[in-house]
């Protein structure tokens, strides 16, 4: 057994602390999961159990930068939500 195995099984549940309404929840390897540790075991560590932040896709950011604009701008008054105004709040 590997050490990223090892370490994902502890992380998967073997650790989990009994709660008093039953059994522990022990979280199940999802098949996006086991994609990833075939593909890469260490891919799967830096995922499953390190829990690395990865950095945003473009199209991500650009959503956000979007919806923050569109928050902002309806929260003006109605005759003021014009392009112009979009514009200005990027």
């Amino acid at each position: 057994m590997t050490d990223a195995v090892g370490e994902a099984v502890e992380a998967g549940g073997a650790l989990v602390e009994p709660t008093d309404d039953g059994p522990p929840h022990r979280p199940g390897l999802s098949p996006s999961r086991a994609n990833d540790f075939m593909q890469c075991p260490l891919l799967f560590r830096f995922r499953v159990v390190d829990r690395l932040p990865e950095p945003p896709s473009p199209a991500a950011v650009r959503g956000t930068l979007v919806h923050a604009v569109l928050e902002r701008l309806f929260d003006e008054p109605a005759g003021a939500r014009t392009l112009e105004a979009a514009r200005a709040l990027l």
